[in-house]
Order: C-alpha cells, then sequence, then structure tokens
C-alpha cells in the first residue's frame, strides 16, 4: 500500500510540474521572431507566384510629364550585364521569401519582433516629385519617421527630394537603379544596380544603405547570397497595401488595419510610373497612423525594428 502511494504522489508531482512548465511557458513574453516565418501570415507573394504590374518597356501613351520630366520603371538602355545570365541556372530564379526567409535566416527578413507592438512604415518607388513630398509632409505631422526604398535614377533626377528624406531623418533603403525583374537576371546585373543606386546615395547624402528591397520582392537564391556575402539585407514586408493597383484610400486603411499586427513591415509606394496615381495612398496614410496609433502600435524604422544597420 505504501509503495502504490508514493507511486500515485509521484505521478501526481510529475504532472503538476509538466503543466506548470506549459503554463509558464505560456505565460513567459514572446521570444524576438523576426527572423521565424509565420507560416499563416507569409505575406502575398511569401510562398506564390510573384503578382505584380507587367514588367518591360512602358508603352509610350499621350498625355502626362514630358519625356525630359519622366524617370520610367524601366531602362531604355540597360547595363551591360543584363541579360548575360544562364536561363539554365536554377539559382536565380524566383524564391518565395518565406522560403528563403528560412535558408538565409540572418539576410532575409519580412517582419519584426511580435512580442512588442511596433510597426515599420516603408515606401517603394520614389522619389517621385509628385507624391514624394506630400507623403514626408504627413509624416512630419504625426511625428512618424518611415523607411524609404529609392530607384537610383529617380535619386539622381530629384536630388533634392532625397535629401529631404534623409534631412528629415528618415532611413533610405536601395530598390536598384531601374526597378528590373530579377529573376534570371545575373548577379552582376544585381550588383549594379545596387552599385550605381549606392553610389548616387552616397554623392547626395552621404551614406551608403545595408538595406535593399527587390523589385516586386522577386529575388534568387544566388542574390541571395551575394546580399549575404556583403553583410546586407533583404526586407520584404508583412503587409502589401497594393496601392499600386488603385484601391481607394478606405480600402488601403480597411486592409492595413485587418492585416497588421505585432512587428508587421507595411509596404506601401510613393512613387509610380508617369502614368500613375499613388495620391490614394498619400490620403490613406494619416488615417492609418492614427488608427494603428489609437490601437497602441509604435512606429520605427527598419533597422529599429530589426536591430539591423542602416548603413555600410
Amino acid at each position: 500500500m505504501f509503495d502504490a502511494g508514493v507511486r500515485v504522489f509521484s505521478l501526481k508531482l510529475v504532472l503538476f510540474l509538466g503543466l506548470a512548465v506549459i503554463m509558464l511557458a505560456a505565460c513567459s513574453p514572446g521570444q524576438d521572431q523576426s527572423r521565424e516565418p509565420n507560416r499563416d501570415n507569409i505575406g502575398l507573394q511569401g510562398d506564390t507566384e510573384p503578382f505584380y504590374p507587367s514588367a518591360g518597356k512602358t508603352p509610350q501613351l499621350k498625355g502626362g510629364p514630358e519625356p525630359a520630366l519622366r524617370v520610367e520603371m524601366e531602362p531604355d538602355s540597360p547595363s551591360a550585364f543584363a541579360g548575360q545570365a544562364d536561363g539554365g541556372d536554377t539559382s536565380l530564379e524566383n524564391v518565395g521569401f518565406g522560403e528563403l526567409q528560412k535558408q538565409y535566416p540572418n539576410t532575409v527578413v519580412w517582419r519584426g519582433p511580435t512580442n512588442q507592438k511596433r510597426v515599420a512604415l516603408t515606401f517603394d518607388d520614389g522619389p517621385d516629385p509628385r507624391f514624394t513630398p506630400a507623403i514626408l509632409d504627413e509624416l512630419e505631422s504625426n511625428d512618424v519617421k518611415a523607411t524609404f526604398f529609392v530607384m537610383g535614377a529617380r535619386a539622381k533626377e530629384h536630388q533634392e527630394i532625397l535629401k529631404r528624406i534623409h534631412r528629415e531623418g528618415h532611413v533610405i533603403g536601395n530598390h536598384t537603379y531601374w526597378h528590373p525583374n530579377l529573376e534570371g537576371e545575373s548577379v552582376g546585373q544585381l550588383r549594379w544596380e545596387m552599385d550605381e543606386t549606392n553610389d548616387i546615395i552616397q554623392n547626395l547624402v552621404g551614406i551608403r544603405p545595408n538595406l535593399f528591397r527587390p523589385p516586386y520582392g522577386i529575388f534568387g537564391t544566388a542574390h541571395t547570397e551575394s546580399l549575404a556575402a556583403n553583410g546586407e539585407s533583404a526586407i520584404f514586408w508583412t503587409v502589401d497595401t497594393m496601392d499600386w493597383d488603385g484601391p481607394s484610400p478606405e480600402e488601403i486603411l480597411e486592409g492595413v488595419m485587418e492585416d497588421t499586427g505585432n512587428g508587421s513591415i507595411i509596404l506601401m509606394h510613393d512613387g509610380a510610373h508617369w502614368t500613375g496615381d499613388m495620391n490614394n495612398t498619400v490620403e490613406a496614410l494619416g488615417p492609418i497612423i492614427r488608427e494603428l496609433k489609437r490601437e497602441g502600435y509604435q512606429f520605427v524604422t527598419v533597422p529599429e525594428l530589426l536591430n539591423v544597420s542602416a548603413i555600410q
């Protein structure tokens, strides 16, 4: 009887201790999960076929700015590296950024830590004189700093706007020179796009960005390994507003409020092709900031969110 009682007591003790461990783990603060993809929230292009506007030379439609004032999304004269890649090289094919993050956890990021109520606003494809100044005005009026992934060609053309982005304390990242679809393009082409853009940024504001976002979110393993070898970070996103596709400001706001969580990196655009109109983003930005602040979110830059270096 005594032995049986001891066994029952021991079993109860083991069960109690096991339950205590489970409850303690559940109540403990969450760990830094910035580099651990949540498979239920991978982002639009994380594991699927990429969704993006048709790449290639843009048709010259009637109207719009004079040709001398346009900076297109695609070059009239590609770099010497363009098209030189071996079409059979699978390492240059696009890989969903959820999979890339698992393979290169120290290089690829699409979300910040989920144990803090912080988010980062990011803007692609500028600087654009039609929309970037208004976005900067809205950020300033709401005391928010953001991260701008700029095109080298546009930074070269619109130098004063780039200088304003830097002067007002926002972070500048690299979004290639001409905004090409990098699938199948050589690492040489990638480095040309990045180096040309970094050279322009450094000449204008004295910094050389360490953060890179591939156009359309399209990237291969060879491209990623090039960034890893140079200590650079590939920054993707958690929330895609799809603002380039023409949703109303109200639809953009609704989508952001529905999809944003702790550590979210929010993708928006401050630039577009000369036929595009990003005023929906301009109009949605203020309400997005105010609503997320009302819910207790703090706005930080990407380097602050991820604890990575913004410059080389």
